[in-house]
């Protein structure tokens, strides 16, 4: 996900990334070096936000003063001058207010990947490479986050920020949509039993918010177990 995420006004305050700990469990058949997997799991994408309240204040100080000396006359003939309060001096009030601080900040999905492997070598020690799509079904949302008002609504009016509960908020997308890729090795301890590790990363193909484009992106690091069953197929 990005580093900093703003609107053109520049007013979203900023975001860090978190490290987050998934988990899941594939199902997947195998021919020749090719296998094709898919299960279920827990994606989770975790920041922290910082959010700075500033507010500005003008106090003016006034004084009478003459603003029209041929306001009026009296019937009998005397002339009335308008006098009214002018401003004289002005003075600017500013306090900042933090609103969060390093919040914490988490959207869970359940996910469905769907991958296609292909694995290297026939010693205990093979190496693999695999591709796919990742679709998340969203199951909660928690923390303060910084939402845009009138985004892509109404061209006449300025986008105002507003800072939401994204647990009440329907501006968190129900699904993501993600592209994967990963590289990794297996270590074969018996011939139906693995250990295997992989690097991946995954690219977001739709935002995680409707008010404004933030795609999430990835880096993945899996460690797993593998069980391999086989059976025969007799006409």
């Amino acid at each position: 996900m990005p580093e900093n995420a703003s609107d053109k006004q520049n007013n979203l305050g900023k975001s860090t990334t978190e490290n987050a700990y998934n988990y899941g469990l594939n199902v997947g058949v195998k021919k020749g070096n090719w296998m094709l997997s898919s299960g279920l799991g827990m994606l989770s994408l975790r920041e922290k936000t910082y959010y700075t309240e500033s507010q500005e204040e003008y106090i003016y100080i006034t004084a009478p003063r003459i603003s029209d000396a041929e306001y009026t006359t009296t019937p009998r003939g005397t002339r009335v001058a308008l006098i009214s309060q002018e401003k004289v001096d002005s003075t600017l009030l500013s306090s900042t207010n933090q609103i969060c601080e390093g919040c914490d900040v988490s959207f869970n999905y359940i996910s469905v990947p769907l991958n296609l492997q292909y694995n290297l070598g026939k010693k205990r020690l093979r190496y693999f490479a695999e591709a796919g799509l990742t679709a998340s079904f969203l199951v909660n949302a928690k923390g303060t986050y910084a939402l845009l008002k009138n985004a892509n609504k109404d061209i006449t009016v300025l986008p105002t920020t507003e800072i939401v509960d994204l647990s009440t908020s329907e501006e968190v997308a129900k699904m993501l949509f993600q592209a994967n890729a990963a590289v990794g090795a297996k270590f074969w301890l018996t011939p139906r039993w693995n250990l295997w590790t992989s690097y991946g990363y995954g690219m977001g193909l739709n935002s995680m918010l409707s008010s404004y484009g933030q795609k999430p992106t990835s880096h993945n690091v899996r460690v797993g177990a593998e069980l391999k069953l086989t059976w025969r197929y007799l006409p």
